[in-house]
């Protein structure tokens, strides 16, 4: 999935959404929390115009979700029977609605909670599934705000614990043609922090280059990260695959489950900027099953790898331009197992 600012033709997309949401929620106990006038296109369309809106997009290109970010909400300086976590500056998450079965809720507050260090939500009390999901990501109840004409609302925040990297606002979307050059940057600078942390092994021989992702680009398994914070640069790339032929000879250990995976290849980021974290965090929102692998000298991906809930599961042997031992790891959601 990715998330990108809401456009002027998502929105007519955007009303079956919300209708599908409003029949949903009375299904679940909740009619009452969206009427016929609240939320509509026409809402939306304001979104735009300021800038706000956003959508959560499938990996076949469907719109699956609609949400709005703000920067304050009034009522929220009034909040009764509790006290918000943090008085830091804040986003306010409005207006989020999402196809059922589709897993963007989730999605999306993983792409917030990389993005933001301090996040504020309200509710209805019979909202079981938004409650649900704000409980299991961390989000804690923080008390009761009024909106006039549809009264109460249950409040809950977010505030991300103490990181060595301050979140920054980045973002994944899929790369072009354009992006190829910067890609190159990209590689030549991973190669270069690895051979200063003693990892001469891992890509040489010219590898990768952007040829090498080429074929990537044109199956649409090609993606970027941007860091809005610095004029959109291009910060990391990856490639995203449904199979690794490789993995299918792993020696010294077993994979934890013989299911559908994604395997994640050719990473290289800006170091210091949290961009390898945010990029595990947010397949791991969407996908319950990752493979990858690297070099037994990559300590630096050993440690995120570990750090992020993977665990070595073995080694295969390429025999390419790339060639020798990868150690391999795999994630494992743990509902899935």
């Amino acid at each position: 999935m990715l998330i990108r600012k809401t456009l002027p033709e998502d929105l007519p997309l955007l009303d079956d959404i919300f209708t599908q949401c409003r029949a949903y929620m009375a299904a679940e106990g909740n009619p009452t929390q969206w009427d016929e006038k609240y939320p509509t296109s026409a809402v939306v369309a304001e979104d735009i115009k300021q800038g706000t809106g956003y959508v959560c997009v499938n990996d076949e290109g469907k719109v699956v979700a609609s949400f709005a970010l703000g920067t304050y909400e009034p009522e929220y300086d009034r909040l009764r029977d509790g006290a918000w976590h943090s008085n830091a500056p804040y986003v306010v998450v409005h207006r989020m609605g999402a196809l059922p079965g589709q897993g963007a809720g989730q999605f999306i507050f993983a792409w917030l909670m990389a993005r933001y260090s301090h996040i504020r939500i309200d509710t209805h009390e019979d909202n079981k599934t938004m409650r649900h999901i704000l409980g299991k990501l961390g989000f804690a109840y923080t008390g009761v705000v009024s909106y006039e004409g549809y009264g109460d609302r249950i409040c809950f925040d977010y505030v991300a614990p103490e990181s060595k990297h301050k979140p920054a606002l980045l973002n994944i979307r899929k790369a072009t043609t354009a992006d190829l050059n910067r890609i190159d940057e990209l590689f030549e600078g991973a190669r270069q922090y690895m051979y200063a942390h003693n990892n001469v092994n891992q890509w040489k021989n010219g590898f990768p280059s952007q040829s090498d992702v080429v074929p990537a680009l044109e199956a649409g398994e090609l993606y970027v990260v941007e860091d809005e914070d610095h004029s959109n640069e291009v910060v990391g790339t990856f490639v995203l695959s449904d199979y690794e032929p490789v993995y299918d000879q792993l020696q010294d250990g077993t994979w934890q489950a013989d299911l559908p995976y994604k395997v994640i290849h050719r990473m290289a980021t800006v170091q210091g900027r949290g961009v390898g974290t945010f990029i595990f965090k947010l397949l791991q929102a969407q996908y319950p099953y990752l493979r990858i692998d690297t070099h037994a000298d990559n300590q630096t991906m050993h440690n995120l790898a570990l750090k992020l809930g993977f665990k070595h599961v073995g080694k295969v042997f390429y025999d390419s331009r790339n060639s020798g031992w990868r150690e391999c790891y795999d994630y494992l959601r743990p509902s899935t197992k």
